[in-house]
């Protein structure tokens, strides 16, 4: 036996070559000796073609009409944040704005966020609170000097 990738001789029937290491399998074939003369394989018959009406060609070519549908679109994975991160975000914006206008208004916004804030474990809600809240204090001085004054 011969292999129909690399020609080296084979013996026996193996499942691979063991000079390529190809899959033979039904690939097998039989190598004549030389001057030996090999019948060609006998003429399998065929069937006749069929024939199909242009609605048939049709229907192939093309997919039917309303029945196909989009696969659906991955969706992006969203960051799901709770409701006291939420809370405690917008406490801390509140809580700058109120420093910068009115301190008390600091004071219990950045307070509330910051309650919120350590709920959640939401580092940004925190720090913003802590900010709002030195902010207030910071307001809050300044106040006091101008009322001494």
């Amino acid at each position: 036996m011969q292999c129909p990738f690399c020609h080296s001789e084979i013996p026996g029937k193996p499942v691979t070559c063991p000079r390529c290491r190809q899959k033979i399998g039904s690939l097998y074939r039989q190598v004549p000796p030389p001057g030996q003369i090999v019948s060609p394989p006998p003429p399998v018959s065929q069937a006749p073609a069929q024939q199909f009406s242009p609605q048939q060609t049709q229907r192939q070519l093309y997919p039917p009409q309303g029945g196909y549908q989009t696969p659906p679109m991955a969706m992006p994975p969203q960051v799901m944040v709770n409701n006291h991160a939420k809370i405690s975000l917008r406490c801390g914006i509140a809580g700058i704005i109120g420093a910068l206008l009115f301190a008390l208004l600091g004071f219990i916004s950045s307070i509330i966020g910051l309650i919120y804030g350590v709920k959640a474990n939401y580092t940004a809600g925190i720090i913003l609170n802590i900010v709002a809240l030195v902010m207030s204090v910071i307001s809050s001085i300044i106040g006091v000097a101008l009322m001494m004054s």
